[in-house]
């Protein structure tokens, strides 16, 4: 703290407003700030690549690619069964609301 009292002495006061607890990194709390830690889409990509993990880099990247496009494409279909429009129904909903608030026929 000397050499950065000594160095840099706007620093030094900048950090002496507060008190040292709130800024040292040994006086944080380094428990969990939620109920529930877990790494469960960590695992889930795991359990997704393990087929392609030990692929070579350039066919790991081209199967990974055609997985992620699968799946998007997959998803696209399922959510196209949700509704006929290109919107989603809440932004339909809003859109719908700004019409009759702007435009006045």
């Amino acid at each position: 703290m000397e050499k950065l009292k000594n160095e840099y002495v706007k620093a030094m006061e900048y950090l002496e407003k507060d008190p040292v607890q709130s800024w040292a990194r040994c006086y944080f709390d380094r428990t969990s700030k939620c109920e529930c830690y877990n790494n469960n889409c960590l695992e889930s990509f795991n359990k997704w690549m393990l087929d392609v993990k030990y692929m070579p880099i350039v066919k790991l990247v081209d199967k990974y690619t055609l997985m992620l496009s699968k799946q998007f494409y997959d998803r696209k279909i399922c959510g196209s069964d949700v509704c006929d429009d290109s919107l989603v129904p809440k932004v339909l909903e809003i859109i719908e609301k700004l019409d009759k608030k702007y435009v006045q026929v």
